[in-house]
């Protein structure tokens, strides 16, 4: 019985919603698998740790979704410039392409922000030209 108690609080001490920032983490990489269509992707350790890392330089929760923003609007990238259509293989929507560092932060960010005055919106996407 002892080591199954000590078995279950290492897993919960495991279990991300626990940690210091813990819930908002995971609401940053839910967000991700929500707006990028990544549903078969999982809430991985690394994910939650890179989201945690930009948490802990000072970012907000909202900064984080706007560098997100700019992966759904925006997720082909030829020659370093971000593009709504592109090839397969020119798609780069990876969580560590919006959170890989604060460079890749401001600079997502930025074009989120841009996106939605052009018209991007999470829940339904880029609108039609009227």
């Amino acid at each position: 019985r002892k080591y199954r108690r000590q078995e279950k609080m290492l897993e919960e001490e495991r279990d991300p919603r626990n940690q210091p920032n813990g819930k908002e983490r995971v609401q940053v990489v839910e967000y991700w698998r929500e707006v990028c269509g990544k549903q078969k992707s999982i809430v991985s350790k690394d994910r939650v740790k890179m989201a945690g890392a930009r948490l802990g330089d000072g970012y907000t929760v909202e900064q984080l979704k706007l560098a997100i923003d700019a992966l759904a609007a925006f997720p082909f990238r030829v020659f370093d410039k971000r593009l709504k259509t592109g090839r397969p293989d020119d798609r780069h929507d990876q969580l560590k392409d919006a959170l890989g560092d604060s460079e890749k932060v401001e600079a997502m960010a930025n074009l989120g922000h841009q996106a939605r005055r052009q018209g991007w919106t999470p829940d339904h996407g880029w609108r039609e030209a009227a």
